[in-house]
């Protein structure tokens, strides 16, 4: 198919999963470029009407931080939706952190995705998969949340079971969800600590020959001290990293908004610090 309900014309394929393939594509009818999320053929019905549930949900979401989405449809048997076309790069290419305003940088576009998720977390819904991959830069270096494939609504969806998946990418993936428990916001907040650990650090929290071994150490291996990777971090700032990515979700901060909070504190503190008025 090359186009979609006589309107996207799919121009070329811009990342695949188990689940979905994403295409670059042009919304012939208002002229402009999109992205198009297309579920697999082989997608079970019951995934496909949770998948468009979610995409409901997340459509209704409008927030600067959030990937916008335009439309929701189903194309030869095949569902899929529309969203808008993100091109700046991945949340990691912000980093490593260095002292000056690159690394101010860093620490403002987390207030921004703090906000998002305190967003999400307010309406019920969890990511799931915070992953560089899933914080998409736009040309101005503002970040927004996207695939939410995985998203869980918190009341919406509890009559649908998930058999046969493994929820989450393994590097990000919270002690708690890691072992298959039920999950609260705080998951999110572990997993976008390591998504700014790897992009502070240039490497994730833990690493493995395999998911397995790197499932283990997130449940049971405290984290490298960031310092020792990227010695350039201010003390207050690897502090609060490791703060969110405590294994237990009562000693993460309580939520995303309290989280902004100290985070912004931190920001200020290592500005003050770089400007010599600490």
């Amino acid at each position: 198919m090359d186009v979609l309900a006589g309107r996207y014309r799919l121009i070329e394929p811009i990342g695949s999963g188990g689940m979905a393939e994403v295409w670059r594509a042009r919304d012939e009818r208002v002229g402009r470029e999109v992205a198009v999320k297309l579920l697999h053929a082989h997608v079970h019905p019951l995934e496909r009407e949770r998948f468009a549930q979610e995409v409901r949900a997340l459509a209704a979401l409008s927030h600067p931080g959030v990937v916008a989405i335009y439309d929701l449809g189903e194309e030869e048997g095949r569902t899929y939706f529309v969203m808008e076309l993100v091109r700046g790069g991945t949340f990691d290419r912000l980093g490593p952190f260095e002292s000056g305003v690159e690394g101010l940088a860093i620490l403002e576009a987390a207030l921004e995705v703090l906000a998002a998720l305190s967003h999400l977390h307010a309406r019920g819904i969890l990511h799931r998969d915070l992953t560089p991959k899933n914080i998409l830069l736009t040309e101005e270096g503002r970040p927004k949340l996207m695939d939410f494939g995985l998203a869980y609504l918190a009341e919406a969806t509890r009559h649908f079971t998930r058999t046969g998946y493994t929820l989450g990418t393994p590097q990000y993936m919270a002690p708690e969800q890691a072992k298959g428990v039920a999950l609260t916001p705080a998951a999110d907040l572990y997993a976008f600590g390591a998504v700014l650990y790897r992009t502070l650090t240039g490497r994730p929290p833990f690493e493995g020959e395999h998911d397995q071994a790197v499932l283990y150490q997130h449940v049971y291996e405290p984290p490298r001290d960031p310092i020792e990777l990227n010695p350039a971090l201010p003390q207050v700032l690897a502090a609060w990293l490791l703060r969110m990515l405590e294994k237990e979700p009562a000693a993460r901060p309580q939520s995303a908004a309290q989280a902004r909070r100290e985070l912004a504190a931190v920001l200020e503190a290592v500005r003050a610090e770089l400007t010599g008025s600490a």
